[in-house]
């Protein structure tokens, strides 16, 4: 429904507007008020379509109420019908339409006039009102339509500026026109802080030649894409890998670039490479694991699918030649033997879905045998349900069988080596409870083996004894280490020494192994008396330091040389040498006696008073307890008289040897036991044999049964006389 207000200050007038426009227009309302305030007041509320407004009114005049509508959002647009009663004022006119009012009609009102006015004002507002409403849907689209776009431009731009990938534009030069904001963290250089620059500049070295070709390409191309993996130098000095695109949009004026979209893939690259590089190494272990890594499929014949390189060291077959049964099958290698019982231990193995641990032989390309220790498991499908193959390690266990064998072999001997031991060797555990006794000591045991052999020691020996032996035993078993003990025993009423020493054997038990050194106890007086008569010792006593220096000389050594004691101390031996024996010789001794041995030979020395002598001398270092050479000790006779002796003898012999050799008689040298000792060229002749097969042989092995009584008759008869000669 339309609606008029009618604003006049005469309550007549408004009655007779009301009544005029209810005659002249159906469906309309009229609204009424007497003063202007009350009119704005109203018009805001009620938004009529029309207005008629009296110019002349107390308070608030015609043109002050249309200047408040007209400057009001909310009524500016009502059409505004001004009443005046002066129909000459045009002054009147020319105002109330310059403040806005739509049309000016005068007093008294013409009822056709006043209707036609309204209807055209109604056609004015709603014309103004389907603008206005053209006009609002319209700013609503664009305002819905800016505001879409700038929601999709922020997305867009949030997605860009907080992307992990980077957007950059350049253009044909190379030069940076645009970067996201994800730019910095990838170059390290703030965002904006390379617009204008050249960005070729942050490339790799390495990399430039092949991005400046594959841009060169692109620009080429419009709207061609390349795909660019490159590396970059991050403004700390690091090296970035960049992974991405670029594409070649020059020809869209807003952009005018060459669009690049990367990211940095340094992680991710070297990932990759550390995985290439675990590949290469585990490929790399594999196959220089010393042994057979392999998969094969659960058939008689093991058909082979992967092997590595230790194959080939241990079998000295190929690889292609074994994968697939090309020329040949993994049973094939195994010793015939161990074919059968390997099929059924794996398919038992299986059967209760455990891995299986064999050990077998298998022959090589050169026809050895060898011995395997093979360890696998089957591999199922995902359904856990199918085997899809075996797989497993093999090793050569040769070395550990012929080992093995070796130890039995060794373990036998030491066992028959500890049933041999002369010296008291007793097993004991931490108990002092004795497990084993070596058989063949029983003379130097406090009881017989089989009144000790489950016992303790406090069930052995007295209280004292057994106290001292469970503290060493167990000492030996606590420090894991080998003890020495050194005590007495009274043994069928002797007391005997025993020097022992606790080697561990287990985390329960020892070796005990003592030997008897009553003998050595008592000589230990012995030595003593004798160390006391070095100084009588008939033989020349010379001690000296490493250098060859003399520390000692005995009394025989004065007597024979003429020095005295002081005349020597602090030299070196060579005080004695004649010059008669060679550099080379004296050489021999020294490399001989520095490496720890022994050296023995003969001297010809000088003396004092420049007489020459002959001594027979043993030379021998002295070492201490750390094994290190301190002094060397000589032991000297003086042999001059010998050499003459036997010098004379053997020119004694030398014709005695003649004579006998030119004899034509047969001479038999034998000594008391009938055995060979010389025969001369007579002898041989008549045997028939020569002289080195009767040496070493009796007269018995060259005659007949009848002489073999006649010789031995006589070698009797000489060894009586040679007893009572």
């Amino acid at each position: 429904m339309k609606k008029i207000l009618a604003i006049d200050d005469q309550k007549d007038n408004l009655t007779t507007i009301k009544a005029v426009l209810e005659s002249q227009l159906a469906g309309i309302k009229i609204l009424t008020a007497l003063s202007g305030a009350e009119g704005i007041e109203i018009a805001i509320k009620e938004q009529p379509d029309t207005i008629i407004l009296d110019l002349i009114m107390p308070l608030m005049d015609g043109y002050e109420v249309c200047t408040k509508l007209k400057e009001s959002e909310l009524t500016k647009h009502i059409p505004i019908i001004m009443l005046t009663a002066i129909k000459t004022d045009a002054n009147s006119r020319i105002k109330g339409l310059t403040l806005g009012a739509d049309a000016f009609l005068s007093k008294p009102i013409d009822v056709l006039e006043l209707s036609t006015q309204v209807k055209v004002m109604l056609r004015i507002k709603e014309a103004e009102d389907k603008l206005r409403d053209e006009k609002s849907i319209l700013e609503k689209l664009v305002d819905e339509r800016t505001a879409s776009l700038y929601e999709s431009e922020l997305y867009y731009r949030t997605l860009i500026e907080n992307s992990s990938d980077v957007i950059i534009i350049i253009d044909r030069n190379g030069k940076l026109v645009f970067e996201s904001q994800s730019s910095d963290l990838n170059t390290g250089y703030k965002t904006g802080e390379l617009l204008g620059e050249n960005i070729f500049r942050l490339i790799h070295p390495d990399d430039l030649e092949h991005i400046s070709m594959l841009f060169r390409e692109i620009i080429k191309k419009p709207q061609g894409i390349e795909n660019v993996n490159f590396r970059i130098i991050h403004k700390d000095g690091s090296i970035k890998s960049i992974s991405g695109t670029g594409k070649n949009m020059l020809h869209f004026p807003k952009i005018n670039g060459i669009v690049v979209n990367y990211r940095d893939v340094t992680e991710h690259t070297k990932a990759i490479n550390a995985k290439s590089e675990s590949d290469r190494k585990l490929n790399t272990l594999i196959n220089n694991l010393k042994g057979i890594a392999y998969r094969c499929m659960n058939d008689r014949n093991w058909t082979i699918e992967y092997l590595n390189a230790g194959f080939e060291e241990i079998t000295g077959y190929k690889r292609e030649d074994v994968i697939n049964n090309k020329k040949m099958s993994y049973s094939d290698i195994i010793d015939p033997e161990d074919r059968d019982r390997i099929w059924t231990e794996v398919q038992s193995a299986i059967a209760k879905k455990e891995s299986f641990e064999l050990n077998y032989k298998i022959k090589t390309a050169s026809n050895d045998i060898k011995y395997v220790l093979e360890k696998g498991v089957a591999i199922y499908s995902q359904d856990k349900i199918n085997i899809i193959g075996l797989e497993g390690f093999i090793t050569d266990i040769t070395t550990q069988v012929s080992i093995e064998k070796a130890l039995r072999e060794s373990e036998n001997n030491f066992r028959m080596l500890f049933n041999a031991m002369t010296d008291v060797v007793l097993e004991l555990d931490y108990d002092g409870r004795f497990i084993n006794i070596a058989p063949t000591s029983q003379e130097l045991l406090y009881l017989p083996s089989d009144e000790m052999i489950g016992h303790t020691l406090h069930e052995v020996f007295p209280q004292p004894e057994a106290d001292i032996f469970l503290e060493f035993v167990r000492k030996c078993i606590d420090e894991n280490e080998i003890k020495s003990l050194m005590y007495s025993l009274v043994i069928n009423d002797t007391t005997k020494w025993f020097e022992g020493r606790g080697i561990p054997k287990s985390t329960n038990s020892i070796l005990y192994i003592a030997r008897d050194i009553t003998m050595a106890k008592k000589s230990e007086d012995e030595l003593r008396k004798l160390s006391s008569a070095v100084k009588q010792s008939p033989s020349v006593i010379v001690i000296s330091d490493i250098e060859g220096k003399i520390e000692y000389v005995n009394p025989k050594f004065t007597e024979l040389t003429g020095y005295e004691p002081e005349e020597v101390i602090g030299l070196k031996s060579s005080i004695l040498k004649s010059g008669h024996q060679t550099l080379e010789e004296y050489k021999v001794l020294w490399d001989t006696i520095i490496r720890g041995d022994e050296w023995k030979g003969e001297f010809h020395n000088k003396k004092k008073n420049g007489e020459l002598f002959w001594e027979e001398a043993s030379i021998s270092p002295i070492i201490d307890e750390n094994g290190k050479i301190t002094n060397f000790i000589k032991v000297a006779e003086d042999i001059t008289e010998q050499k003459k002796a036997k010098k004379a003898l053997q020119e004694s012999e030398y014709k005695y040897q003649k004579l006998i050799e030119t004899s034509s008689e047969g001479f038999w040298l034998i000594d008391t036991k009938g055995v060979t000792l010389d025969v001369n060229l007579a002898l041989c002749e008549m045997l028939g044999y020569p002289r080195e097969e009767i040496i070493g042989k009796t007269p018995y092995d060259f005659v007949d049964n009848e002489n073999t009584g006649i010789f031995k008759e006589q070698i009797v008869i000489n060894k009586e006389n040679m007893k009572y000669a």
